[in-house]
């Protein structure tokens, strides 16, 4: 994926190696699909105001467990997550800073960017 600074629509499968930058400058979070029914465990996914976050060292600014074998759907309508610098992001099995172990199935996520703060 590359950076970009406007509204998005971004298909990921992230794990314990940070996908770096996926959107760069000023962005916020409209809504998140994050898909976790192929793995037994909960899962973790992480998100940065960071271009080049280290996974397990760098305290992510939002934490958000995913239930096992479940698909997790959040819409943020107001108060939306905003990312000044870069939007990085990963997913692993411990929850916190130190995680670093990716889930043992592949974990998808659909994230929607907006470039402003708006409920549109």
């Amino acid at each position: 994926v590359s950076p970009s600074t406007g509204g998005r629509n971004l298909q990921l499968a992230p794990n314990a190696t940070a996908d770096n930058a996926i959107v760069s400058g000023t962005v916020y979070i409209g809504s998140l699909i994050l898909d976790n029914s192929l793995n037994a465990a909960i899962s973790y996914f992480k998100m940065w105001d960071h271009a080049a976050p280290t996974v397990g060292t760098t305290a992510p600014n939002w934490v958000i467990e995913i239930p096992a074998s479940q698909v997790l759907r959040i819409v943020f309508h107001k108060n939306r997550p905003k990312f000044t610098t870069a939007l990085s992001v990963a997913c692993v099995t411990g929850a916190g800073t130190a995680g670093t172990t990716s889930p043992t199935s592949a974990v998808s996520a659909g994230i929607q960017t907006q470039t402003s703060d708006d409920a549109t």
